[in-house]
């Protein structure tokens, strides 16, 4: 029995030398498994919420960009009384620079923009009214209702919030 007990003890002494360094004080670490189950958790979070924080980004963009080109539209009675010169929005003239060294419409890349009749906007900045197609990159449709006589700019057809 005394064998025995003295193995147990040299034992015992032995892993508590291996948790020691050389300086006889306890080494404090993590161990290779709890490494490798922190990394293993990281990796999946980063699985589930990256994906998601991309959507809310190009969601915001999106959201944004066509915020911008409805304000452009917005103004268009406004630039043209302040820059003394009617305007004619079709298709065609969207990138025209006008006077203060603006595009009539700055279309971001990848949208695209499409009306079906030209919009007219008087030298006195009285509008026409009339209608613009906005698609985004992604393939939402936007309509935009721009209302006789000041080209208040309002959406109409929004795209499914995602």
């Amino acid at each position: 029995g005394l064998r025995r007990g003295r193995g147990r003890r040299r034992r015992l002494a032995a892993r508590e030398m291996s948790r020691r360094g050389r300086s006889g004080r306890a080494v404090r670490g993590f161990t290779l498994i709890e490494l490798v189950v922190v990394l293993a958790l990281i990796g999946l979070l980063s699985a589930v919420v990256v994906p998601r924080l991309y959507t809310a980004l190009v969601a915001v963009t999106t959201r944004t960009q066509l915020e911008s080109m409805v304000a452009q539209l917005d103004l268009l009675a406004y630039r043209s009384f302040a820059l003394g010169v009617p305007l004619q929005l079709d298709d065609k003239s969207l990138a025209k620079v006008l006077p203060d060294g603006e595009p009539a419409l700055a279309v971001p890349a990848g949208w695209r923009v499409a009306m079906p009749r030209p919009i007219h906007v008087a030298l006195t900045g009285f509008c026409e009214g009339g209608t613009v197609n906005i698609t985004a990159p992604d393939g939402a449709n936007f309509t935009v209702r721009l209302s006789a006589p000041t080209c208040r700019a309002v959406v109409e057809t929004d795209a499914p919030r995602g």
